[in-house]
């Protein structure tokens, strides 16, 4: 595995690499869903990434705008088809557009994201007004994922906001106890067409307040499997060597750990941390 050279980042979803393809998006439809108080956005219809305003239009000739989609056909694509979504975290406006340009310049799908700790100082729709607003000018698809989200109560003011995409880390809980939260989690998601993100495992360094030291850095494949069938998550981050934040040693990816995880689990795998 390498860091992601196209995008300039090191924190990827999936196992590295940005998609070079024009990709494609989903058409939000509606549904009412008995945990949301709003209707809530299902992924349907699959269309091409890119339309173009017809010629004989007056003005220069530009690229037709996509709503926000989910991160669930985004990173099954990315499954099939051997690459991987870049996830970035975006604190500010400024990123956002920073984001979208690189998106925009190497044609890849993206996934802006929020921690729970940044929300804590601003709000859950500040950061989705500004990524609405980036996905209906972008010509690629455009997904917003809640990161690292600390409680069932966090993960659903996030869904009824407007997330495309959720993660619940339960991972500094109990196995069972891990299980739990995140198939309370995962049962919501599925009701309104929202796929959700788990992690199992420890990832090292500090994210937000959280600071994982001393641990042991590697998700047991056996209990990937039974975590992945009893949850219902829909995509799982693992730990294989990675940390967040900056190295305080030399890291070792297990390389044989990700292929362990791969064969025994058929959802997208998430890789956080450099």
């Amino acid at each position: 595995m390498t860091k992601c050279a196209r995008m300039g980042e090191s924190f990827v979803s999936l196992l590295m690499g940005v998609c070079g393809r024009a990709g494609h998006a989903r058409i939000a439809q509606h549904v009412n869903c008995r945990f949301c108080t709003m209707d809530a956005a299902i992924t349907s219809v699959s269309v091409p990434a890119v339309w173009q305003v017809p010629t004989g239009e007056p003005g220069p000739r530009r690229e037709r705008s996509l709503m926000l989609v989910t991160t669930k056909e985004m990173l099954l694509d990315a499954q099939k088809n051997h690459y991987a979504v870049g996830a970035f975290n975006v604190e500010n406006l400024e990123f956002v557009m920073a984001v979208l340009a690189a998106a925009e310049e190497t044609k890849s799908p993206v996934i802006m994201q929020t921690t729970s700790g940044t929300i804590k100082k601003t709000g859950l729709d500040y950061f989705y007004g500004m990524v609405k607003a980036a996905a209906e000018r972008a010509s690629v698809p455009v997904a917003l994922h809640l990161d690292h989200g600390d409680g069932y109560d966090r993960c659903m003011k996030a869904l009824r906001t407007g997330y495309t995409s959720v993660m619940i880390d339960g991972s500094h809980e109990s196995f069972e106890d891990n299980i739990a939260l995140t198939k309370s989690v995962a049962d919501a998601g599925a009701c309104m067409g929202v796929p959700v993100e788990a992690e199992l495992g420890k990832v090292g360094g500090k994210e937000d307040d959280v600071e994982v030291e001393g641990e042991s850095p590697y998700t047991d494949p056996v209990e990937a499997k039974e975590f992945v069938e009893r949850t219902g998550c829909t995509s799982l981050a693992i730990g294989v060597g990675t940390a967040h934040g900056v190295y305080t040693e030399e890291p070792h990816i297990d390389q044989d750990v990700v292929k362990a995880i791969r064969a025994a689990v058929d959802v997208p795998l998430v890789l956080h941390g450099t």
